[in-house]
């Protein structure tokens, strides 16, 4: 279902040729990712974690000074105020669930899993 809503804007995305219009389209596209994240994963789940840097890119207002391209960081290694880790869950039926952590630890995973693991695999 959602997959041929997908592809319905897709098709239609590249046939635009008003600029008004296609900057719509492009919100549209962009929030779809939000309703294909599921709300329970059940069976084998494999999950991951990974790493972004830190940005704050069209903020208004920067909860920090702006960094210049040459500035190095501050600390050695991963610290908290330049990297975001995300959380990757996916289920064997292709369910996906995706989400930020404030830190990579047991008690914040259980948060964010808690009530999305319907059902483990009785190997």
């Amino acid at each position: 279902m959602i997959t041929a809503e997908f592809n319905k804007l897709l098709n239609a995305l590249t046939q635009l040729t008003d600029l008004q219009t296609s900057f719509r389209w492009r919100h549209r596209l962009l929030e779809l990712p939000a309703l294909l994240k599921t709300t329970s994963l059940q069976g084998i789940i494999e999950m991951d974690e990974t790493f972004f840097p830190y940005s704050e890119k069209g903020s208004r207002s920067l909860s920090r000074p702006a960094k210049k391209r040459t500035e190095k960081a501050k600390k050695r290694g991963r610290s908290k105020q330049d990297w975001i880790a995300v959380m990757t869950a996916r289920d064997r039926s292709k369910h996906t669930y995706e989400a930020g952590l404030s830190s990579v630890s047991s008690a914040e995973l259980n948060r964010n899993l808690s009530g999305k693991i319907e059902r483990l695999c009785s190997r």
